[in-house]
């Protein structure tokens, strides 16, 4: 009897190591805002709310997915001590703040450099650039059919 409840313990910790080793899809997340609401997302139901894992492998999960302004923010974080849930607060905050996304969002466009020779390549790279920006700024619940100033940048462009 003894023998088989070391056994069966024995098998439950294989299979417990098993599933932890078993790698977790990649999630990438360069700090694009427009990126965000789809990146946390997937990261919260595929890594955050999996118990089979320890704080330090979706710390290192984390980690792995993030580049650009987000890797300083979860490098700085844990830098001054923080764990898995100031690292995500902290993203949280920066990347979920209405008033930053819209601000990151007009800057971006206003920094598209302005068509020049007309060539059907820049056009159509303009246009989608005007669409990504005018869909998420709708996202957002922006009025950017009649907001004067989308519209007069979407033209200087």
């Amino acid at each position: 009897m003894k023998l088989r409840k070391e056994k069966t313990e024995s098998v439950a910790i294989s299979a417990s190591s098993v599933a932890r080793s078993q790698p977790k899809p990649t999630i990438k997340f360069s700090g694009r805002f427009q990126d965000w609401d789809a990146f946390r997302t997937k990261f919260r139901t595929t890594i955050l709310e999996d118990e089979s894992m320890s704080e330090p492998q979706k710390i290192e999960l984390l980690d792995d997915s993030l580049s650009g302004e987000a890797l300083k923010i979860f490098d700085n974080t844990l830098a001054i001590g923080g764990n898995l849930q100031s690292v995500w607060t902290k993203l949280n905050d920066y990347f979920g703040n209405l008033q930053t996304q819209v601000r990151s969002t007009v800057t971006s466009f206003l920094n598209l450099p302005v068509v020049r020779s007309g060539s059907e390549t820049q056009l159509r790279g303009l246009l989608r650039e005007v669409k990504e920006t005018r869909n998420f700024l709708r996202h957002l619940e922006r009025d950017v059919e009649r907001n004067d100033f989308f519209i007069h940048a979407v033209i200087s462009k």
